[in-house]
């Protein structure tokens, strides 16, 4: 903390330094009734105040991280899905024709599956 002749320094070279009224015009007028009461924090308070902050802002973080995690888990779930099937439509080439017996309750199957992963957010 400073020391007392130190505040007295600077409060003697504020007013050394301080404009003319001409320059700076101090008539203002202060309407307490629409302001309310000012009020002033101690520095306890503010503290706190930084403290519950910073646990607001850890807990965002937190939040966004398992966020991430899930979708990282459910992209790796969809890939799952999605990527044998297209290796299997990729195999044979030369083939013009794939024979795939009941597809139709497999593909639907596998499309309410991944609608199920991707639609789970919104």
């Amino acid at each position: 903390m400073q020391s007392l002749n130190s505040q007295m320094v600077h409060v003697k070279w504020f007013a050394e330094h301080m404009p003319d009224k001409p320059v700076f015009d101090l008539d203002f007028e202060f309407d307490s009734d629409s302001w309310g009461e000012l009020d002033f924090a101690s520095e306890g308070e503010m503290k706190e105040g930084e403290e519950k902050a910073k646990s607001e802002i850890e807990e965002g973080v937190r939040v966004i991280e398992d966020v991430k995690a899930q979708r990282d888990k459910d992209m790796a779930k969809l890939e799952k899905m999605i990527i044998p099937l297209l290796i299997n439509l990729a195999k044979n080439p030369d083939k013009e024709y794939i024979r795939w017996p009941n597809r139709k309750d497999k593909i639907e199957s596998q499309i309410d599956a991944i609608l199920a992963l991707t639609r789970t957010y919104t």
